[in-house]
């Protein structure tokens, strides 16, 4: 997403929350009764009749419970009139599908203005089985602190989606913008996929015509496919007549998400956690990716004159996948005028040999610098590219090392030799502490990467990963983090809500490298922190800096 358009997004956002009128309020509770007026003392019985009473731009307010319903969204909203469906205050809700026909549990078909938040859905199986659709043709629809969790086209976790017919499929969430005018302005954030039986489809996925899109603060674990998906060019996506050109999920941001163990049901294939698929105009960055079976992935399935363009990957933190760090390029539609810069990539390839922390296939125009790459062992590579072509390749400035095996053909350019490898130096980064079970991958005073950015190729952004400046004294560093011991001393922040599976209290405190203290408040995830005090804790915590003035 360009600064330009983040600007007038987001302000043009604030422009009609200041403008903007309210309907009127319409309560749901599980002792309730379709017969009665919605009101706080006299609520509705379910969440589908007060959906389709509600006027444009009313608000819906569930009550705590377990609901037993498939929703289908009658009524939007309005410029100034926003429609809302969202817990009331912080009860817990749970949209629950056992027991029903598979299909959506959230569908909304072309409505504009609406806003879901503090929703869980839950329990739907079945062929096409699905938290929330939303196709058609739409505008300013925000999805925001829901959970979609344990849904799939089987409740087998090992069943084989190629078994079937038609093959087993399922979603978290799909947007999916079918016509020409598509579906404009959609932000998905602080949401939480988990146990997804997903068969051939993903998590969340963007496809068709979406354009212009914030996808942010999610985490997606447990999934047996792809994590995240910005798709185009897939001739299903659309309605007839809609432009080639349209076909494609663009303007869009991925950033800030955690994505972690989303596999195939099987070892054969390697799905990534994040994966941009023919999308364009796309900046994917500050996430972190592990355990997945690529880490990242920037391609174009459709061949032709389908392409990827104008991506970029920066400030990503990718670690312990089952493959490639990111497979780089197309293997059927080419990639174009796409970078990649500023990432840390730590021993990926966990169960294949012979793979890299760059996988790179047919890609014209790219760029690929100030990363630091460290594969696993000399039976993997920083970077490669086998069988494919690529022209006019910049790879300049990154920093390649093994912990272990040795320092030779680090880089595999090709033969004969696609790409140069200007600038590439071989030395030991000097992490904080990047194994297990710390995970802290920062730099340590002294680290080759330090200061190793050219200031020419730009900045990929004030913060780095961390949130820490990355600008001292008009240097940057390579990799995804900048040294903490910079121009500026950064004091960094914890948000509990972000602790899935653990406990935080405020008068706990977290030490980070050096023993710098950590607090509570809002943040974003780095799995890079040790302990003190009594802190369960099973998955990962978020941090960031509070910055540096």
């Amino acid at each position: 997403m360009k600064g330009a358009f983040c600007k007038y997004f987001f302000g043009s956002l604030l422009v009609l929350l200041c403008l903007e009128t309210k309907g009127a309020q319409l309560f749901v509770a599980t002792n309730g009764s379709n017969t009665n007026s919605g009101s706080f003392t006299q609520p509705l019985a379910t969440i589908q009749y007060a959906l389709d009473i509600m006027a444009i731009g009313d608000t819906v307010w569930v009550r705590s419970g377990l609901y037993n319903e498939k929703l289908v969204w009658k009524t939007g909203g309005s410029p100034l009139k926003t429609a809302l469906l969202s817990a009331y205050q912080n009860e817990q809700v749970i949209v629950d599908g056992t027991n029903q026909t598979a299909l959506a549990m959230l569908y909304i078909n072309s409505k504009s203005y609406i806003k879901i938040q503090k929703l869980c859905f839950q329990q739907n199986y079945g062929q096409d089985a699905e938290g929330i659709h939303i196709v058609g043709t739409a505008s300013h629809l925000v999805i925001d602190r829901c959970k979609v969790k344990n849904i799939g086209w089987s409740n087998n976790a090992n069943a084989d989606p190629y078994s079937v017919n038609p093959s087993g499929q399922s979603h978290g969430i799909i947007v999916n913008g079918r016509s020409a005018q598509g579906i404009r302005n959609i932000s998905i954030t602080n949401c939480h996929l988990s146990n997804l039986i997903t068969g051939n489809s993903e998590a969340l996925t963007l496809v068709g015509n979406v354009d212009s899109f914030l996808i942010d603060r999610d985490t997606i674990t447990n999934t047996k496919n792809i994590g995240i998906v910005a798709a185009g060019h897939y001739s299903w996506a659309v309605d007839p007549g809609v432009p080639a050109n349209l076909n494609q999920s663009r303007n869009g941001t991925i950033s800030h998400c955690l994505v972690f163990n989303n596999r195939r049901f099987s070892n054969v294939d390697a799905p990534a956690g994040i994966y941009v698929d023919g999308g364009s105009k796309i900046q994917v960055f500050n996430n972190w990716s592990y355990q997945n079976g690529n880490g990242l992935s920037l391609g174009c399935e459709n061949g032709g004159s389908s392409t990827a363009a104008d991506v970029s990957f920066y400030n990503n933190v990718v670690f312990d996948n089952d493959n490639h760090g990111i497979v780089f390029g197309a293997n059927a539609g080419l990639v174009k005028k796409s970078l990649l810069r500023n990432n840390t990539f730590f021993q990926n390839g966990t169960i294949q040999n012979w793979t890299s922390e760059i996988s790179i296939q047919k890609t014209d125009s790219c760029q690929i610098f100030q990363n630091i790459l460290i594969p696993i062992s000399d039976l993997h590579y920083a970077a490669s590219i086998f069988g494919y072509t690529t022209t006019n390749m910049v790879f300049d400035n990154n920093l390649a090392y093994r912990y272990s095996g040795n320092q030779n053909e680090l880089i595999y350019t090709g033969s004969p030799v696609q790409f140069t490898t200007t600038n590439t130096l071989m030395a030991n980064p000097l992490l904080a502490s990047p194994f297990a079970p710390v995970r802290n991958f920062s730099l340590n005073a002294g680290s080759p990467a330090i200061n190793m950015g050219q200031i020419n190729y730009g900045i990929p952004s004030v913060l780095d990963a961390l949130g820490i400046y990355r600008l001292v004294n008009g240097k940057v560093d390579a990799g995804a983090l900048e040294n903490q011991n910079g121009g500026c001393p950064g004091s960094l922040t914890i948000d509990a809500s972000h602790i899935w599976g653990g406990l935080f209290t405020a008068s706990s405190q977290l030490l980070f490298s050096g023993n710098q203290p950590f607090l509570p408040g809002t943040a974003i995830f780095a799995p890079s922190v040790s302990f003190s005090g009594i802190i369960p804790i099973t998955d990962v915590v978020l941090v960031s800096g509070s910055g540096c003035n």
